[in-house]
């Protein structure tokens, strides 16, 4: 499967683009939007845990 990945942390309006090492200083409560690069298929979700958790 091939995903981008897009979120927007709850706190603050800002987009925050998903890389590696994840770049966010709130390690939950991000909204993010998973979308498959071949169908454009989106997930969307709510962190409750890091996200970094979640999407591993």
């Amino acid at each position: 499967m091939e995903i981008d990945l897009d979120g927007h942390n709850v706190t603050t309006p800002a987009p925050v683009t998903i890389t590696e090492p994840h770049p966010c200083k709130h390690p939950s409560g991000i909204v993010y939007v998973i979308t498959c690069t071949r169908c454009r298929k989106q997930y969307v979700g709510l962190t409750v845990k890091s996200l970094r958790e979640r999407i591993n």
